[in-house]
Protein backbone atom coordinates (compact mmCIF):
# COMPACT_ATOMS: atom_id res chain seq x y z
CA UNK A 1 0.00 0.00 0.00
CA UNK A 2 1.38 3.36 -1.07
CA UNK A 3 1.20 6.13 1.50
CA UNK A 4 -1.23 7.86 -1.08
CA UNK A 5 -3.40 5.29 -0.82
CA UNK A 6 -2.43 5.04 3.06
CA UNK A 7 -4.02 8.59 3.24
CA UNK A 8 -7.16 8.64 1.31
CA UNK A 9 -7.84 5.57 3.54
CA UNK A 10 -7.47 7.06 6.73
CA UNK A 11 -9.47 10.21 5.28
CA UNK A 12 -12.59 8.76 6.61
CA UNK A 13 -11.33 6.85 9.48
CA UNK A 14 -11.57 7.44 13.53
CA UNK A 15 -9.16 9.12 14.80
CA UNK A 16 -7.69 5.84 16.80
CA UNK A 17 -7.49 3.75 13.30
CA UNK A 18 -5.57 7.00 12.23
CA UNK A 19 -3.03 6.77 15.08
CA UNK A 20 -3.03 3.28 14.30
CA UNK A 21 -1.78 3.24 10.89
CA UNK A 22 0.37 6.40 11.73
CA UNK A 23 2.26 3.99 13.58
CA UNK A 24 2.00 1.18 11.34
CA UNK A 25 3.78 3.88 8.79
CA UNK A 26 6.12 4.95 11.16
CA UNK A 27 7.50 1.30 12.07
CA UNK A 28 7.77 0.59 8.76
CA UNK A 29 10.01 3.81 7.70
CA UNK A 30 12.28 3.19 10.56
CA UNK A 31 12.71 -0.51 9.66
CA UNK A 32 13.74 0.41 6.52
CA UNK A 33 16.29 3.04 7.78
CA UNK A 34 19.75 1.64 7.13
CA UNK A 35 23.49 3.14 7.64
CA UNK A 36 26.81 2.66 6.29
CA UNK A 37 29.47 -0.37 8.00
CA UNK A 38 32.45 0.92 9.29
CA UNK A 39 35.59 0.10 7.93
CA UNK A 40 36.34 -3.20 9.94
CA UNK A 41 32.51 -4.48 9.61
CA UNK A 42 33.09 -4.16 5.46
CA UNK A 43 35.71 -6.41 5.95
CA UNK A 44 33.90 -8.77 7.46
CA UNK A 45 30.74 -8.53 5.95
CA UNK A 46 32.91 -8.96 1.86
CA UNK A 47 34.78 -11.99 3.99
CA UNK A 48 31.76 -13.22 4.86
CA UNK A 49 29.78 -13.17 1.60
CA UNK A 50 33.25 -15.22 0.16
CA UNK A 51 32.87 -17.95 2.36
CA UNK A 52 29.57 -17.79 4.52
CA UNK A 53 29.84 -20.99 5.84
CA UNK A 54 32.93 -20.25 7.76
CA UNK A 55 33.00 -20.11 11.12
CA UNK A 56 36.16 -18.12 11.54
CA UNK A 57 34.78 -14.83 12.69
CA UNK A 58 32.04 -16.74 15.28
CA UNK A 59 33.20 -15.26 19.06
CA UNK A 60 32.29 -18.55 21.28
CA UNK A 61 32.35 -18.59 25.07
CA UNK A 62 31.11 -20.95 27.36
CA UNK A 63 30.00 -20.03 31.21
CA UNK A 64 30.26 -22.60 33.54
CA UNK A 65 27.59 -22.21 36.21
CA UNK A 66 27.34 -24.06 39.47
CA UNK A 67 24.36 -22.64 41.68
CA UNK A 68 20.53 -21.94 41.52
CA UNK A 69 20.38 -20.28 38.00
CA UNK A 70 17.55 -18.51 37.88
CA UNK A 71 16.42 -18.98 33.74
CA UNK A 72 14.00 -16.37 33.36
CA UNK A 73 16.32 -13.61 35.32
CA UNK A 74 18.98 -14.43 32.52
CA UNK A 75 16.44 -14.78 29.65
CA UNK A 76 15.57 -10.96 30.60
CA UNK A 77 18.90 -10.25 31.16
CA UNK A 78 19.91 -11.18 27.57
CA UNK A 79 17.18 -9.36 26.31
CA UNK A 80 17.99 -5.96 27.84
CA UNK A 81 21.01 -6.28 26.70
CA UNK A 82 20.04 -6.61 23.41
CA UNK A 83 17.61 -3.90 23.68
CA UNK A 84 20.71 -1.33 25.26
CA UNK A 85 22.95 -2.55 22.57
CA UNK A 86 21.71 -1.65 18.58
CA UNK A 87 24.77 -3.36 17.48
CA UNK A 88 23.69 -6.82 18.23
CA UNK A 89 19.95 -6.75 16.76
CA UNK A 90 21.32 -5.44 13.72
CA UNK A 91 21.41 -7.57 10.18
CA UNK A 92 23.68 -6.46 7.11
CA UNK A 93 22.01 -6.80 3.77
CA UNK A 94 23.05 -5.04 0.45
CA UNK A 95 21.24 -2.22 -1.29
CA UNK A 96 22.18 -1.03 -4.59
CA UNK A 97 25.28 -3.36 -4.37
CA UNK A 98 26.70 -1.93 -1.15
CA UNK A 99 26.46 -3.88 2.19
CA UNK A 100 24.32 -1.70 4.60
CA UNK A 101 23.63 -2.27 8.30
CA UNK A 102 19.74 -2.34 9.54
CA UNK A 103 18.59 -1.98 13.39
CA UNK A 104 15.56 -4.87 14.10
CA UNK A 105 13.18 -3.33 16.33
CA UNK A 106 14.06 -4.74 19.95
CA UNK A 107 12.01 -7.81 21.64
CA UNK A 108 12.74 -10.68 23.39
CA UNK A 109 15.64 -12.79 23.24
CA UNK A 110 15.19 -16.71 23.01
CA UNK A 111 17.58 -18.76 25.36
CA UNK A 112 16.80 -22.36 24.34
CA UNK A 113 17.50 -25.06 26.91
CA UNK A 114 18.73 -28.08 26.39
CA UNK A 115 18.22 -30.57 28.92
CA UNK A 116 21.02 -33.25 29.66
CA UNK A 117 20.41 -34.70 33.32
CA UNK A 118 19.35 -37.74 32.36
CA UNK A 119 22.24 -38.27 29.66
CA UNK A 120 24.45 -41.23 30.16
CA UNK A 121 27.28 -38.80 30.24
CA UNK A 122 26.12 -35.21 30.33
CA UNK A 123 29.50 -33.41 30.54
CA UNK A 124 30.81 -34.82 27.30
CA UNK A 125 28.03 -34.11 25.50
CA UNK A 126 27.95 -30.43 26.58
CA UNK A 127 31.10 -30.49 25.75
CA UNK A 128 29.98 -31.64 22.22
CA UNK A 129 27.25 -29.56 21.98
CA UNK A 130 29.20 -26.34 23.08
CA UNK A 131 32.16 -27.03 20.14
CA UNK A 132 29.16 -27.56 17.80
CA UNK A 133 27.67 -24.34 18.92
CA UNK A 134 31.14 -22.54 18.36
CA UNK A 135 31.22 -23.50 15.13
CA UNK A 136 27.74 -23.41 13.41
CA UNK A 137 28.32 -19.78 11.41
CA UNK A 138 25.82 -16.79 11.40
CA UNK A 139 23.59 -15.50 8.93
CA UNK A 140 24.14 -11.76 8.48
CA UNK A 141 21.37 -10.95 7.02
CA UNK A 142 18.70 -12.20 9.53
CA UNK A 143 20.38 -13.28 12.78
CA UNK A 144 20.92 -11.46 16.07
CA UNK A 145 24.70 -10.66 16.56
CA UNK A 146 24.37 -12.60 19.58
CA UNK A 147 23.27 -16.42 19.88
CA UNK A 148 22.74 -18.12 23.49
CA UNK A 149 22.58 -21.94 24.18
CA UNK A 150 21.74 -23.06 27.68
CA UNK A 151 22.92 -26.83 28.64
CA UNK A 152 21.58 -28.27 31.60
CA UNK A 153 23.94 -30.94 32.94
CA UNK A 154 22.13 -31.49 36.57
CA UNK A 155 19.64 -28.80 38.63
CA UNK A 156 22.59 -26.58 40.04
CA UNK A 157 24.91 -26.87 37.02
CA UNK A 158 24.85 -25.25 33.60
CA UNK A 159 26.70 -24.78 30.62
CA UNK A 160 25.69 -21.20 29.20
CA UNK A 161 27.39 -20.81 25.39
CA UNK A 162 27.02 -17.63 23.77
CA UNK A 163 28.45 -16.86 20.74
CA UNK A 164 28.56 -13.34 18.98
CA UNK A 165 30.17 -12.84 15.73
CA UNK A 166 33.09 -10.16 15.48
CA UNK A 167 31.38 -7.48 13.37
CA UNK A 168 29.08 -6.48 16.20
CA UNK A 169 31.62 -6.86 19.35
CA UNK A 170 35.78 -7.01 20.30
CA UNK A 171 37.13 -7.69 23.07
CA UNK A 172 36.40 -4.95 25.22
CA UNK A 173 32.52 -5.56 24.71
CA UNK A 174 33.06 -9.37 25.89
CA UNK A 175 33.85 -7.81 28.99
CA UNK A 176 31.25 -4.89 28.67
CA UNK A 177 28.81 -7.61 28.30
CA UNK A 178 29.48 -9.35 31.65
CA UNK A 179 29.33 -6.44 33.59
CA UNK A 180 25.80 -5.78 31.83
CA UNK A 181 24.62 -9.22 31.83
CA UNK A 182 25.45 -9.75 35.60
CA UNK A 183 23.96 -5.91 36.31
CA UNK A 184 20.89 -7.27 34.43
CA UNK A 185 20.62 -10.41 35.97
CA UNK A 186 20.93 -9.04 39.74
CA UNK A 187 18.43 -6.15 38.72
CA UNK A 188 15.56 -8.81 37.82
CA UNK A 189 16.30 -10.62 40.89
CA UNK A 190 16.14 -7.79 43.51
CA UNK A 191 13.31 -5.55 41.58
CA UNK A 192 15.65 -2.63 41.44
CA UNK A 193 16.98 -0.76 38.41
CA UNK A 194 20.20 -1.65 37.01
CA UNK A 195 21.62 1.83 37.25
CA UNK A 196 23.93 1.58 34.16
CA UNK A 197 24.86 4.94 32.46
CA UNK A 198 23.21 6.31 29.41
CA UNK A 199 24.30 5.52 25.93
CA UNK A 200 25.17 8.99 24.00
CA UNK A 201 25.20 7.26 20.97
CA UNK A 202 25.00 3.41 19.05
CA UNK A 203 27.00 2.02 16.83
CA UNK A 204 25.24 2.70 13.53
CA UNK A 205 26.30 6.15 14.47
CA UNK A 206 29.48 5.82 15.33
CA UNK A 207 30.18 4.05 12.06
CA UNK A 208 28.47 6.99 9.81
CA UNK A 209 31.10 9.80 11.95
CA UNK A 210 34.34 7.50 11.36
CA UNK A 211 33.40 7.36 7.43
CA UNK A 212 33.18 11.18 7.69
CA UNK A 213 36.03 11.65 9.89
CA UNK A 214 38.32 10.09 7.62
CA UNK A 215 38.60 12.20 4.38
CA UNK A 216 41.12 15.14 3.77
CA UNK A 217 44.06 16.42 5.57
CA UNK A 218 43.50 14.43 8.89
CA UNK A 219 43.16 10.75 6.55
CA UNK A 220 46.32 11.62 4.37
CA UNK A 221 48.59 13.05 7.37
CA UNK A 222 47.80 9.05 8.82
CA UNK A 223 47.98 7.34 5.69
CA UNK A 224 51.76 8.98 5.07
CA UNK A 225 52.95 7.97 8.46
CA UNK A 226 52.16 4.36 7.30
CA UNK A 227 53.35 4.44 4.08
CA UNK A 228 56.71 5.77 5.18
CA UNK A 229 56.91 3.12 8.51
CA UNK A 230 55.86 0.36 6.03
CA UNK A 231 57.89 1.21 3.09
CA UNK A 232 60.35 -2.28 2.02
CA UNK A 233 58.35 -4.11 4.99
CA UNK A 234 58.61 -7.86 4.00
CA UNK A 235 55.48 -9.32 2.70
CA UNK A 236 55.77 -12.75 4.17
CA UNK A 237 56.65 -14.12 7.27
CA UNK A 238 59.23 -17.28 6.41
CA UNK A 239 58.50 -18.85 9.37
CA UNK A 240 59.06 -22.51 8.42
CA UNK A 241 56.35 -24.85 8.39
CA UNK A 242 55.37 -28.23 8.14
CA UNK A 243 53.32 -27.91 5.04
CA UNK A 244 53.42 -25.94 1.63
CA UNK A 245 50.97 -22.92 2.04
CA UNK A 246 48.01 -23.61 0.28
CA UNK A 247 46.83 -21.69 -2.90
CA UNK A 248 43.98 -20.12 -0.65
CA UNK A 249 43.47 -20.05 3.00
CA UNK A 250 41.23 -22.41 4.94
CA UNK A 251 41.60 -20.28 7.85
CA UNK A 252 41.66 -24.28 9.38
CA UNK A 253 42.75 -23.88 12.58
CA UNK A 254 43.90 -25.03 16.33
CA UNK A 255 45.28 -23.66 19.53
CA UNK A 256 47.34 -24.81 22.65
CA UNK A 257 47.20 -23.21 26.09
CA UNK A 258 50.52 -22.61 28.29
CA UNK A 259 51.34 -21.24 31.34
CA UNK A 260 54.55 -19.22 31.95
CA UNK A 261 56.90 -19.33 34.70
CA UNK A 262 56.00 -17.21 37.80
CA UNK A 263 59.49 -16.01 37.87
CA UNK A 264 59.77 -14.92 34.50
CA UNK A 265 56.24 -13.73 34.65
CA UNK A 266 56.81 -11.12 37.49
CA UNK A 267 60.62 -10.23 35.98
CA UNK A 268 58.28 -9.59 32.25
CA UNK A 269 56.99 -6.05 34.88
CA UNK A 270 60.03 -5.31 36.39
CA UNK A 271 61.90 -5.17 33.64
CA UNK A 272 59.54 -3.15 31.20
CA UNK A 273 59.55 -0.45 34.39
CA UNK A 274 63.57 -0.37 34.08
CA UNK A 275 62.96 0.28 30.07
CA UNK A 276 60.46 2.95 30.48
CA UNK A 277 58.29 0.36 28.64
CA UNK A 278 54.95 -1.64 29.00
CA UNK A 279 54.67 -5.24 29.55
CA UNK A 280 53.09 -5.68 26.02
CA UNK A 281 57.04 -4.40 24.56
CA UNK A 282 58.89 -6.85 26.50
CA UNK A 283 56.64 -9.48 25.62
CA UNK A 284 57.05 -8.14 21.47
CA UNK A 285 60.95 -7.97 22.05
CA UNK A 286 60.48 -12.02 23.10
CA UNK A 287 58.80 -12.55 19.99
CA UNK A 288 60.43 -10.95 17.77
CA UNK A 289 63.38 -12.44 19.56
CA UNK A 290 62.18 -16.06 18.72
CA UNK A 291 60.84 -15.46 15.16
CA UNK A 292 64.09 -13.83 14.21
CA UNK A 293 65.63 -17.32 16.12
CA UNK A 294 63.54 -18.98 13.61
CA UNK A 295 63.96 -17.43 10.31
CA UNK A 296 67.42 -15.55 10.60
CA UNK A 297 65.47 -12.32 9.06
CA UNK A 298 66.55 -8.74 10.25
CA UNK A 299 63.01 -7.97 11.64
CA UNK A 300 59.81 -9.17 12.66
CA UNK A 301 56.88 -7.76 11.40
CA UNK A 302 53.64 -8.56 13.68
CA UNK A 303 50.49 -7.12 14.06
CA UNK A 304 48.17 -6.94 17.61
CA UNK A 305 44.62 -5.04 18.09
CA UNK A 306 44.50 -1.96 19.94
CA UNK A 307 41.10 -1.08 21.05
CA UNK A 308 39.89 1.67 18.81
CA UNK A 309 38.05 3.26 22.00
CA UNK A 310 39.50 6.74 21.33
CA UNK A 311 36.24 8.80 22.78
CA UNK A 312 34.83 8.83 25.96
CA UNK A 313 31.35 7.94 24.73
CA UNK A 314 32.79 5.15 22.98
CA UNK A 315 33.58 3.28 26.39
CA UNK A 316 30.38 1.58 27.49
CA UNK A 317 29.28 0.92 23.95
CA UNK A 318 29.32 -3.03 22.40
CA UNK A 319 30.35 -3.11 18.74
CA UNK A 320 33.53 -3.68 16.43
CA UNK A 321 36.09 -0.85 17.46
CA UNK A 322 39.21 -2.78 18.08
CA UNK A 323 41.78 -1.71 15.13
CA UNK A 324 45.12 -3.54 14.13
CA UNK A 325 48.39 -2.12 14.20
CA UNK A 326 51.32 -3.12 12.03
CA UNK A 327 54.77 -3.35 13.97
CA UNK A 328 58.09 -3.64 12.52
CA UNK A 329 60.30 -4.67 15.23
CA UNK A 330 64.30 -4.57 14.20
CA UNK A 331 66.31 -7.49 15.37
CA UNK A 332 69.70 -6.72 13.36
CA UNK A 333 72.47 -6.30 14.65
CA UNK A 334 72.54 -8.91 17.65
CA UNK A 335 71.55 -6.24 20.27
CA UNK A 336 71.28 -7.04 23.33
CA UNK A 337 67.18 -8.01 24.62
CA UNK A 338 67.19 -5.25 26.72
CA UNK A 339 67.52 -2.92 23.50
CA UNK A 340 65.22 -4.89 21.76
CA UNK A 341 62.50 -4.03 24.34
CA UNK A 342 63.68 -0.31 23.70
CA UNK A 343 63.33 -1.25 20.27
CA UNK A 344 59.66 -2.59 20.65
CA UNK A 345 59.02 0.16 23.10
CA UNK A 346 59.34 2.52 20.26
CA UNK A 347 57.77 0.75 17.41
CA UNK A 348 54.39 -0.29 19.57
CA UNK A 349 54.19 3.46 21.13
CA UNK A 350 54.41 4.82 17.56
CA UNK A 351 51.73 2.33 16.03
CA UNK A 352 49.61 3.28 18.80
CA UNK A 353 50.33 6.72 18.00
CA UNK A 354 48.81 6.40 14.42
CA UNK A 355 45.65 4.01 15.36
CA UNK A 356 42.61 5.79 14.09
CA UNK A 357 43.54 4.46 10.71
CA UNK A 358 41.21 1.63 10.18
CA UNK A 359 43.41 -1.59 8.91
CA UNK A 360 41.24 -1.79 6.36
CA UNK A 361 41.46 1.53 4.81
CA UNK A 362 45.32 1.42 5.01
CA UNK A 363 45.18 -2.09 3.30
CA UNK A 364 42.83 -0.02 0.57
CA UNK A 365 45.27 2.87 0.38
CA UNK A 366 49.23 1.07 0.79
CA UNK A 367 47.46 -1.52 -1.98
CA UNK A 368 50.31 -4.60 -1.47
CA UNK A 369 50.30 -7.60 -3.81
CA UNK A 370 46.94 -9.40 -2.71
CA UNK A 371 47.46 -12.76 -2.26
CA UNK A 372 44.93 -15.18 -0.99
CA UNK A 373 47.38 -17.64 0.57
CA UNK A 374 47.68 -15.11 3.29
CA UNK A 375 46.86 -12.33 5.07
CA UNK A 376 48.28 -8.99 3.55
CA UNK A 377 50.89 -7.15 5.66
CA UNK A 378 51.37 -9.30 8.29
CA UNK A 379 50.58 -12.87 9.01
CA UNK A 380 51.74 -12.78 12.61
CA UNK A 381 49.55 -11.80 15.51
CA UNK A 382 50.55 -10.60 19.36
CA UNK A 383 47.79 -9.65 21.76
CA UNK A 384 47.93 -9.50 25.68
CA UNK A 385 45.52 -8.46 27.69
CA UNK A 386 45.62 -7.64 32.12
CA UNK A 387 42.77 -9.05 34.08
CA UNK A 388 40.63 -11.59 34.98
CA UNK A 389 38.66 -13.49 33.00
CA UNK A 390 34.84 -11.76 32.17
CA UNK A 391 32.97 -14.39 33.59
CA UNK A 392 29.37 -13.37 34.54
CA UNK A 393 28.79 -12.60 38.31
CA UNK A 394 25.49 -14.36 39.03
CA UNK A 395 24.26 -13.91 42.94
CA UNK A 396 24.45 -17.34 44.63
CA UNK A 397 26.49 -19.16 41.61
CA UNK A 398 29.96 -19.89 41.06
CA UNK A 399 30.97 -19.13 37.43
CA UNK A 400 33.86 -19.80 35.09
CA UNK A 401 34.11 -18.61 32.02
CA UNK A 402 36.22 -20.38 29.24
CA UNK A 403 36.64 -19.63 25.29
CA UNK A 404 35.23 -21.66 22.96
CA UNK A 405 36.77 -23.35 19.71
CA UNK A 406 35.57 -22.49 16.41
CA UNK A 407 38.77 -24.45 14.99
CA UNK A 408 39.66 -22.01 13.01
CA UNK A 409 42.76 -19.57 12.74
CA UNK A 410 42.78 -16.00 11.36
CA UNK A 411 46.26 -15.58 10.82
CA UNK A 412 49.49 -18.10 10.24
CA UNK A 413 50.38 -17.61 14.43
CA UNK A 414 48.58 -15.55 16.91
CA UNK A 415 49.91 -15.70 20.51
CA UNK A 416 47.62 -14.27 22.81
CA UNK A 417 48.96 -13.40 26.41
CA UNK A 418 47.09 -12.84 29.52
CA UNK A 419 48.18 -11.69 32.84
CA UNK A 420 45.46 -12.26 35.92
CA UNK A 421 46.63 -11.40 39.08
CA UNK A 422 50.08 -13.30 39.33
CA UNK A 423 49.66 -15.44 36.41
CA UNK A 424 50.83 -15.00 33.06
CA UNK A 425 48.88 -17.67 30.51
CA UNK A 426 49.49 -17.93 26.49
CA UNK A 427 46.67 -19.24 24.40
CA UNK A 428 49.25 -19.65 20.55
CA UNK A 429 46.08 -20.29 17.67
CA UNK A 430 48.29 -21.46 14.63
CA UNK A 431 47.17 -22.77 10.74
CA UNK A 432 46.29 -26.34 10.73
CA UNK A 433 47.32 -25.86 7.21
CA UNK A 434 51.11 -24.88 7.89
CA UNK A 435 51.81 -26.24 11.27
CA UNK A 436 51.50 -29.96 12.42
CA UNK A 437 50.35 -29.98 16.59
CA UNK A 438 53.91 -30.82 17.40
CA UNK A 439 55.51 -27.62 15.41
CA UNK A 440 53.17 -25.26 17.69
CA UNK A 441 53.74 -27.45 20.83
CA UNK A 442 57.32 -26.72 20.42
CA UNK A 443 57.00 -22.99 19.35
CA UNK A 444 54.86 -22.87 22.77
CA UNK A 445 57.97 -23.71 24.76
CA UNK A 446 60.43 -22.36 22.23
CA UNK A 447 58.52 -18.68 23.14
CA UNK A 448 58.81 -19.37 27.44
CA UNK A 449 62.15 -20.33 27.00
CA UNK A 450 63.23 -17.17 25.09
CA UNK A 451 61.04 -15.44 27.14
CA UNK A 452 62.87 -16.70 30.53
CA UNK A 453 66.11 -16.41 29.59
CA UNK A 454 65.50 -13.18 27.96
CA UNK A 455 64.00 -11.59 31.32
CA UNK A 456 66.83 -13.54 34.00
CA UNK A 457 69.52 -11.72 31.87
CA UNK A 458 68.16 -8.96 29.84
CA UNK A 459 71.74 -7.88 29.20
CA UNK A 460 72.14 -11.12 26.52
CA UNK A 461 72.58 -10.65 23.14
CA UNK A 462 69.62 -12.15 21.48
CA UNK A 463 71.91 -14.25 19.40
CA UNK A 464 72.91 -16.01 22.54
CA UNK A 465 69.67 -16.59 24.22
CA UNK A 466 68.44 -20.32 24.42
CA UNK A 467 66.13 -21.46 22.22
CA UNK A 468 65.34 -24.93 22.84
CA UNK A 469 64.15 -26.01 26.45
CA UNK A 470 66.87 -27.85 28.11
CA UNK A 471 65.26 -31.28 27.82
CA UNK A 472 64.76 -30.89 24.36
CA UNK A 473 68.33 -29.94 23.98
CA UNK A 474 69.77 -32.96 25.67
CA UNK A 475 67.92 -34.97 23.42
CA UNK A 476 69.24 -33.40 20.71
CA UNK A 477 72.90 -33.36 21.57
CA UNK A 478 72.71 -36.39 23.44
CA UNK A 479 70.11 -38.55 22.77
CA UNK A 480 69.82 -38.70 18.79
CA UNK A 481 74.03 -38.26 18.83
CA UNK A 482 75.35 -41.15 20.90
CA UNK A 483 79.12 -41.06 20.78
CA UNK A 484 80.43 -43.01 17.96
CA UNK A 485 82.81 -45.88 19.21
CA UNK A 486 85.67 -45.00 16.60
CA UNK A 487 85.34 -41.00 15.01
CA UNK A 488 85.86 -41.66 11.08
CA UNK A 489 88.12 -39.59 11.01
CA UNK A 490 87.51 -38.21 7.47
CA UNK A 491 84.68 -36.69 5.72
CA UNK A 492 82.47 -38.79 2.86
CA UNK A 493 83.54 -37.55 -0.21
CA UNK A 494 87.00 -38.31 0.72
CA UNK A 495 85.89 -41.54 1.84
CA UNK A 496 84.33 -41.98 -1.85
CA UNK A 497 87.20 -40.94 -3.38
CA UNK A 498 89.52 -43.58 -1.45
CA UNK A 499 86.88 -46.32 -2.46
CA UNK A 500 87.33 -45.41 -5.94
CA UNK A 501 90.82 -45.56 -5.95
CA UNK A 502 90.53 -48.83 -4.49
CA UNK A 503 87.81 -51.04 -6.18
CA UNK A 504 86.77 -48.22 -9.15
CA UNK A 505 84.41 -51.02 -10.91
CA UNK A 506 82.75 -51.59 -7.74
CA UNK A 507 79.13 -50.80 -7.88
CA UNK A 508 78.78 -47.36 -5.97
CA UNK A 509 75.14 -46.07 -6.64
CA UNK A 510 71.82 -47.88 -8.45
CA UNK A 511 68.34 -45.68 -8.91
CA UNK A 512 64.95 -47.46 -7.63
CA UNK A 513 64.16 -49.43 -10.27
CA UNK A 514 67.22 -49.89 -11.75
CA UNK A 515 68.78 -53.17 -12.47
CA UNK A 516 72.19 -54.22 -11.48
CA UNK A 517 73.63 -53.77 -14.04
CA UNK A 518 72.72 -50.18 -14.86
CA UNK A 519 74.73 -49.32 -11.61
CA UNK A 520 76.95 -46.23 -11.48
CA UNK A 521 80.97 -47.78 -10.20
CA UNK A 522 82.88 -45.83 -7.66
CA UNK A 523 85.35 -44.67 -10.84
CA UNK A 524 82.21 -43.01 -12.18
CA UNK A 525 80.81 -41.59 -9.18
CA UNK A 526 83.97 -40.09 -7.67
CA UNK A 527 84.60 -38.62 -11.98
CA UNK A 528 81.71 -36.69 -11.84
CA UNK A 529 81.21 -35.07 -8.39
CA UNK A 530 85.27 -34.16 -9.43
CA UNK A 531 83.77 -32.64 -12.63
CA UNK A 532 81.00 -31.08 -10.74
CA UNK A 533 82.75 -29.46 -7.86
CA UNK A 534 85.15 -28.57 -10.45
CA UNK A 535 82.34 -26.14 -12.20
CA UNK A 536 81.39 -24.80 -8.32
CA UNK A 537 84.72 -24.01 -7.18
CA UNK A 538 84.80 -21.53 -11.15
CA UNK A 539 81.73 -19.95 -9.57
CA UNK A 540 82.80 -19.30 -5.81
CA UNK A 541 82.13 -22.26 -4.03
CA UNK A 542 84.51 -22.36 -0.79
CA UNK A 543 83.79 -22.62 2.82
CA UNK A 544 80.44 -20.68 4.60
CA UNK A 545 79.03 -20.83 1.03
CA UNK A 546 75.60 -22.68 0.62
CA UNK A 547 74.50 -24.30 -2.56
CA UNK A 548 70.81 -25.03 -2.83
CA UNK A 549 70.18 -28.30 -4.41
CA UNK A 550 67.06 -28.56 -5.97
CA UNK A 551 66.57 -32.24 -7.75
CA UNK A 552 64.29 -35.49 -6.44
CA UNK A 553 65.89 -38.28 -4.95
CA UNK A 554 67.80 -39.18 -7.78
CA UNK A 555 71.90 -40.46 -8.73
CA UNK A 556 72.39 -37.09 -9.64
CA UNK A 557 71.54 -35.87 -6.53
CA UNK A 558 74.35 -37.91 -4.67
CA UNK A 559 76.45 -36.67 -6.99
CA UNK A 560 75.51 -32.74 -6.54
CA UNK A 561 76.12 -33.22 -2.83
CA UNK A 562 79.60 -34.91 -3.32
CA UNK A 563 80.78 -31.99 -5.93
CA UNK A 564 79.74 -29.40 -3.16
CA UNK A 565 81.48 -31.37 -0.11
CA UNK A 566 84.30 -31.26 -2.48
CA UNK A 567 84.10 -27.70 -3.52
CA UNK A 568 84.20 -27.11 -0.11
CA UNK A 569 80.23 -25.35 0.67
CA UNK A 570 77.82 -26.90 2.26
CA UNK A 571 74.25 -28.04 0.74
CA UNK A 572 70.77 -27.00 1.03
CA UNK A 573 68.42 -29.58 -0.50
CA UNK A 574 65.54 -28.81 -1.78
CA UNK A 575 62.12 -30.55 -3.07
CA UNK A 576 58.79 -30.26 -5.03
CA UNK A 577 57.66 -30.23 -1.39
CA UNK A 578 59.65 -27.82 0.45
CA UNK A 579 57.57 -25.39 2.24
CA UNK A 580 58.83 -21.86 0.30
CA UNK A 581 59.56 -20.42 4.03
CA UNK A 582 62.16 -22.68 4.46
CA UNK A 583 64.57 -20.86 0.80
CA UNK A 584 66.17 -18.88 3.63
CA UNK A 585 69.47 -19.77 3.08
CA UNK A 586 70.79 -20.40 -0.75
CA UNK A 587 73.72 -20.10 -3.33
CA UNK A 588 73.12 -18.09 -6.48
CA UNK A 589 75.37 -19.05 -9.64
CA UNK A 590 76.84 -15.33 -11.17
CA UNK A 591 77.12 -15.09 -14.32
CA UNK A 592 80.35 -16.26 -15.84
CA UNK A 593 83.13 -13.61 -15.93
Amino acid sequence: MTDATTGSAATGATSDERRALLAARLRRRIAEQHHPLSYPQQRLWFLDQLDPANPVYVVPLVHRISGPLDVDALRHALTAVVRRHQVLRTVFRPVDGAPRQFVRPAGPVPVPVVDLTDHPDPHAEAERLAAEEARRPFRLDEDLMVRPLLLRLAPTEHRLCLSLHHIACDGWSLGLLADELSTFYRSFLDGTEPGLPALDIQYAAFAEQQLARLTGEPLMEMLDHWRRRLAGAPALATLPTDHPRPPTQSHAGAHLDFTVDPQAADRVGALARECGATPFAVLLAAFAALVHACTGAAEAVVGSPVAGRTRAELQHLVGFFANTVVQRVDVSGNPTFRTLVERARDESRAAVAHQELPFEKLVEELNPARDPAYNPLFQLMLSYHEGESDALALPGCEVRMVPGDTATAKFDLTLGLTRAGERLTGRLEYSTDLFDDGTAQALGEQFRTVLGAAVAEPDTPIGRLPVLPPGELHRILADWNPAPSEAPGRLVHELIADRAARTPDAPALVAAGDSPEDAIDYRELDRRAEELAVRLRAHGVRPDVTVGLYLDRSPDLVVALLAVLKAGGAYLPWTRDTPPSAWRSWWRTPAPG
